[in-house]
């Protein structure tokens, strides 16, 4: 479908897809420049609970399964919450408690174990995982300038755009609706994001960019010595079970604004992954202190986006401009708890986390529609629900 033109420009309408980082967490990112897979037991995320709690359940093959009941959720109000995302034009539906499957829903002929053909901006989310495993391997640092990994940035207006300025959407790269999207109608995506000038210098205003994210793809390329969605696969993907691939452009490039392709169940595993901050099973994929940084404010423009990721914070939001600039004073869902994180692609693609209450809720769509090419209304319903479904404490064991 992208290849269509018309279609093209319209479905880019959603594609969902800068302050210094506090020092002391700034100095423990940088300590983790170590290879990740010698991490093994020694970074234990605790979720939700109080008090130590080592002993997780991860899937295997398949996720375990639970009744509702069993993990604090009302049977009645997953049925409640299942019919939203079925009105809502949902194909699936995926809820999980504390790494059991409580419930999972499919419609349009898909299945658990059928892929989506694109999850769209919900890849930004994965890339920030890559560019956290490429730093604990010291491959890369997000504070080093972008043209270090790009050398036709050098002596450029681009010079001394960082990593992390690409990454928090800061990078004052230039922002005009159909040159951003326009990104999708190229044969080759990378020098075409690459070859986009500079507005203005970093750090100085919030502009969600797809071609601003794209160009992550050439630091990666540079950082890993190779095939980017190579890389991807053996480092996250294979030591999480997942059944994914990353869409490639036609000169060879991997995409990593827009166009991955996996299962509901999958994309659920992804979230758990961040729900366990970094770990998976006694291996620490992420380093944990990744996870907060990236899911903390990352900019004072806008309080609803970390690295790469979407956070229901209340305070100033900002969303992508398609076309029209959409801020406003806030929280993204106002039916979703404060804590929650978001991966969020076009259309009202969602993997939301809920660390609180140790809830991963996967929604996916294949109604783009281009009236409604946020589909903030309807992301909101479903995650309401889900509030709905969640049962008293009293009534929780």
């Amino acid at each position: 479908m992208a290849r269509n033109s018309l279609f093209a420009t319209l479905a880019t309408l959603a594609l969902f897809a800068c302050d210094a980082a506090e020092e002391d967490l700034d100095t423990e990112l940088r300590s983790h420049h170590h290879v990740h897979h010698a991490h093994h037991g020694h970074h234990h995320g605790h979720g939700g609970h109080v008090g130590p709690k080592v002993d997780y359940i991860f899937p295997a093959e398949e996720w375990q399964i639970g009744t509702p009941e069993q993990h604090c959720l009302s049977s009645e109000g997953l049925a409640e919450l299942a019919a939203i995302a079925e009105q809502t034009k949902s194909t699936c539906l995926v809820v999980i408690h504390d790494g059991v499957l409580v419930g999972d829903w499919y419609w349009d002929g898909y299945s658990a174990e059928t892929p989506l053909p694109n999850v769209w901006s919900a890849t930004k989310s994965v890339t920030n995982a890559v560019i956290g495993i490429a730093q604990s391997e010291g491959l890369l640092d997000i504070h080093d300038p972008a043209s270090d990994y790009i050398p036709q940035w050098r002596e450029s207006a681009s010079e001394d755009v960082t990593i992390f300025d690409l990454m928090t959407q800061t990078s004052g790269r230039q922002y005009d609706f159909l040159t951003d999207f326009g990104v999708l109608e190229q044969a080759d995506q990378t020098a075409y994001s690459l070859g986009v000038g500079q507005d203005m210098d970093p750090g100085m205003r919030w502009e969600y960019s797809n071609t601003g994210t794209q160009a992550l793809e050439a630091v990666l390329e540079a950082a890993v010595g190779g095939d980017v969605g190579a890389y991807v696969r053996s480092r996250l993907f294979e030591p999480l079970g997942m059944t994914a691939t990353l869409a490639h452009d036609q000169a060879g490039n991997t995409l990593v604004y827009n166009g991955l392709s996996t299962t509901c169940q999958d994309m659920a595993r992804f979230g758990y992954l961040y729900l366990r901050k970094g770990r998976w099973n006694n291996q620490q994929i992420v380093p944990k202190i990744w996870i907060k940084k990236s899911t903390q404010s990352s900019t004072a423009f806008n309080d609803a986006y970390g690295y790469l990721w979407w956070l229901n914070k209340p305070g100033r939001v900002v969303l992508p401009s398609i076309p029209a600039r959409n801020e406003y004073d806030g929280k993204m869902f106002p039916s979703a708890p404060d804590h929650m994180f978001m991966a969020l692609g076009a259309f009202g693609q969602l993997i939301a986390v809920d660390p609180k209450d140790e809830i991963v809720l996967v929604r996916a769509t294949l109604d783009y529609d281009q009236t409604d090419p946020l589909a903030m209304g309807d992301m909101d319903a479903i995650l309401g629900a889900l509030e709905d479904a969640k049962l008293s404490k009293h009534k929780c064991h």
